[in-house]
């Protein structure tokens, strides 16, 4: 992602970590929990769906890139993945995470790092590693993907915004007013980065409704 981009989307983020952890926590307005239900249903699924691929494959480690407020991390935890590390570059974002989780139990070692992905190099690799909701701000998708299948064993999990008639323009103008650049994609958009990248099998799950998520599992082997 160019540094400029980067800087804009790392802004936001710092500014908008009680925001997003809102949506999860559902401490707002009852207008503003209307229009998550209305506009925001994807959320829910593509958790679901995630959870889903985490329980099927029980792995030893995972990463989670762009981890937010927590709350999948949470759940990660509670599955007992024994090595996870929480990677953010959002300190306020990490912070949210690491108050939800708190005290791993035993068994389970959490690390939390500040950091751009594209800037981060792990002493190992990981079972799988996981975006949801970041391809939404990267501008350079193939070389964020190309990343992840490098340091994964198994899988990489993803979810992208699908273009929707009249959802697509009104974030859009929303992110404009934010100074935050945003990026969406199409089923043919996904299947081209995969083959690109070298990903010989992979599914994707196109969630209900218009303007809804993609999720994405590739699979590493």
């Amino acid at each position: 992602m160019p540094a400029n981009d980067a800087e804009k989307v790392r802004d936001y983020f710092e500014r908008a970590s009680d925001l997003f952890n809102s949506i999860y926590t559902g401490e707002k307005s009852a207008f503003g929990r209307l229009l998550d239900k209305l506009l925001r249903p994807d959320l829910k699924e593509r958790f679901v769906l995630t959870l889903r691929e985490i329980q099927h494959e029980k792995p030893q480690s995972l990463i989670d890139i762009g981890v937010g407020p927590g709350q999948y991390l949470k759940a990660y935890v509670e599955l007992g993945v024994p090595r996870i590390t929480a990677l953010d570059f959002s300190k306020p974002m990490l912070d949210l995470a690491e108050n939800l989780v708190g005290e791993p139990p035993g068994g389970v070692q959490v690390s939390y790092v500040v950091a751009d992905f594209m800037e981060y190099e792990p002493d190992q690799n990981y079972d799988i590693s996981i975006a949801m909701g970041v391809f939404d701000y990267v501008a350079d998708p193939e070389t964020f993907l190309l990343k992840m299948k490098n340091i994964s064993n198994r899988c990489v999990l993803a979810s992208f915004p699908s273009i929707s008639v009249w959802r697509t323009p009104i974030r859009k103008v929303r992110y404009a007013y934010k100074r935050c650049p945003v990026y969406f994609y199409n089923r043919a958009r996904i299947e081209t980065l995969a083959r690109k990248i070298g990903f010989k099998d992979f599914e994707i799950t196109k969630i209900r409704g218009s303007g809804m998520d993609y999720f994405v599992r590739f699979d590493c082997d």
